[in-house]
């Protein structure tokens, strides 16, 4: 038989490991609920979600450059200039939009859709996934 590393000690070293042991009391770890390495990273990152989503998304602005009547944004000048969309009232504009569609949510949300379809995790755990998600 091969010892095995209980799952407690496990995520304290991965907490003292990551310089976060901030998070230490953040996830409640025990044997019983969390006794697989799914399960337990599955909760980590749900309850870190759980706290990212009462603070608030990362935000972030996105620039994109667009056709618009009148002036919008900052001007791009020397492409409106060179369509002769002035005459029609319209010019070229690189305008900057605050977005929550940005990289990391992104990878967060897509990452909480793929644990959902993990059939080693449990049903509890699996259900926090899909309410965080």
């Amino acid at each position: 038989m091969v010892p095995q590393i209980p799952i407690e000690n496990l995520y304290y070293l991965l907490c003292y490991a990551w310089d976060v042991t901030d998070q230490l009391n953040k996830v409640k770890v025990d044997g019983e609920h969390s006794h697989s390495l799914e399960n337990l990273l599955a909760s980590v990152l749900t309850n870190a979600c759980e706290r990212l989503l009462r603070r608030g998304l990362v935000q972030e602005y996105l620039f994109r450059e667009q056709e618009v009547e009148g002036i919008r944004g900052k001007l791009n000048l020397a492409e409106t200039l060179k369509s002769h969309r002035y005459r029609q009232g319209k010019t070229i504009c690189t305008i900057d939009e605050l977005t929550n569609d940005v990289l990391i949510n992104q990878l967060i949300y897509s990452t909480l859709k793929r644990l959902v379809r993990l059939d080693s995790l449990d049903e509890k755990v699996k259900q926090k996934v899909r309410n965080t998600a």
